[in-house]
């Protein structure tokens, strides 16, 4: 589980770029929500 703030970028199809370590953390799945 990841928390905090997290500088991200997305792709020309408006997906999230995530940082390789995140990627091999998440091989199983996982969710991304924004916190208001």
């Amino acid at each position: 589980m990841f928390f905090g703030e997290f500088d991200h970028s997305l792709d020309a199809k408006g997906r999230v770029i995530l940082p390789a370590e995140f990627r091999d953390r998440l091989e199983e799945g996982g969710f991304i929500t924004k916190v208001l």
